[in-house]
């Protein structure tokens, strides 16, 4: 029976790795989506090594269209543990590369997981600002800066730049590592909640640099 089992698993794991690397071409159609790098040279040269991707989150189907356009780059992304659960989407997460973090409770079984999948050569996408936002941003939390801190990774900011609608243009703004001295001398908290803004500030000017580009 466990040999039946492991067996249905594996056949279900490749049958969602597979529908997941078609569904790009679902992206290209229903959202025509552009990628701009505000620097493209130094951008890909980060994003070939561990690195930790911070964006604005203005819907839940940013982590799916994300991960679509930047399926180049070994990336896991996390992703709100109640969604994760959800019966109709665990099996799904759990054979892709995603990793459910908890919001509500004191748990670091997300941060393990995090340095685990880094020290395999996986950068890792975060949406800090912890739910989704209408306008303008929420405050970004700082936790996601521990796996900067910890292993040294460069964080990569990037924006999502308009709404989700059949055939109309979605926009992936990616730019350069943002300058960080997590180690400094002070208190760690006081640190990383002090970059924490800085963070939110380059994702931001993403944000207003590019949408004022587009009008």
């Amino acid at each position: 029976m466990n040999v039946f089992k492991k067996l249905g698993k594996a056949v279900f794991k490749g049958f969602a790795k597979a529908l997941f690397s078609l569904s790009i071409v679902y992206i290209k159609i229903r959202y025509l989506p552009k990628v701009i790098y505000t620097d493209k040279k130094a951008a890909k040269s980060a994003l070939k090594n561990p690195c930790v991707i911070i964006c604005n989150h203005t819907s839940h189907t940013d982590g799916f269209f994300i991960t679509r356009l930047i399926k180049k780059y070994r990336v896991f992304t996390y992703v709100a543990k109640d969604w994760y659960e959800k019966k109709f989407a665990k099996p799904f997460f759990q054979s892709l590369n995603f990793i459910p973090m908890d919001r509500h409770d004191l748990d670091t079984e997300w941060l393990d997981k995090g340095l685990e999948k880094m020290a395999k050569g996986y950068s890792l996408l975060i949406f800090p600002e912890g739910k989704t936002s209408k306008g303008e941003m929420n405050e970004f939390k700082a936790g996601f800066l521990y796996l900067s801190r910890r292993t040294g990774a460069p964080v990569i900011p990037m924006c999502v730049i308009g709404k989700y609608k059949a055939f109309h243009r979605q926009r992936l703004v990616i730019g350069t590592p943002i300058p960080l001295d997590l180690t400094k001398k002070g208190r760690p908290s006081v640190i990383l909640s002090e970059a924490a803004v800085v963070c939110r500030g380059a994702v931001q000017n993403l944000i207003n640099t590019y949408t004022l580009d587009k009008e």
